[in-house]
């Protein structure tokens, strides 16, 4: 099997640690959300205003056109300022992946989760062509086994981040058991699933 030149280059560093910052969110976000933003506070404020200013639409519809206006507005702001908020944390403190020859980090904005290589195994994609994620079973929870996702967020596909993360296992388990100060740099191209 053919290795990428991007995990060609990632698996020359290894123990590590080297990181990859994940792809930051379209420049566009922020800005639009921002503005979704503000013309649902203004649809909250015209609605409102009209009403105290006596000139809203009569008609049996009044209650409900004026319960609809504001809910509209209420929902589209919460929803505007959490794509604002969500646009924003990820342009200051951006998800990355974290490896080393103890393991892995992934960080994203809900949360940071931290594997050893002994808690992680069947690195995965669900197809070869169409796949955006990386997924693999863990031990590392309370419950017992788990599925854990990587996204291709990083800047290579989610077959090139499969491959990186088999060879870099197969690496800190060969470093680890053989423990003399030599470490391989050449993983077992055996155990590669060829996608």
């Amino acid at each position: 099997m053919d290795i990428s030149p991007v995990v060609r280059k990632a698996l020359d560093a290894f123990p590590g640690p080297i990181t990859f910052v994940a792809e930051p969110p379209p420049k566009w976000l922020t800005p639009v959300a921002s503005l979704m933003t503000a013309a649902c506070l203004l649809l909250i404020f015209l609605a409102s205003h009209l009403l105290l200013a006596g000139t809203y639409p009569l008609g049996h519809w009044r209650t409900l056109r004026l319960i609809l206006d504001v809910g509209v507005g209420v929902l589209g702001t919460i929803l505007s300022v959490a794509s604002a908020v969500i646009g924003l944390t990820n342009i200051f403190m951006p998800g990355f992946l974290r490896l080393d020859e103890s393991g892995f980090i992934v960080r994203s904005i809900l949360r940071t989760r931290v594997f050893t290589w002994d808690q992680v195994s069947d690195f995965i994609t669900n197809s070869p062509q169409g796949s955006r994620r990386v997924k693999f079973r863990t031990d590392a929870g309370k419950i017992g086994e788990r599925i854990g996702v990587l996204p291709d967020l990083y800047g290579f596909p989610a077959r090139d981040l499969l491959q990186l993360m088999i060879m870099w296992q197969q690496l800190a388990s060969k470093s680890r058991v053989t423990n003399l100060g030599v470490k391989s740099t050449e993983p077992d191209s055996a155990t590669i699933p060829a996608n």
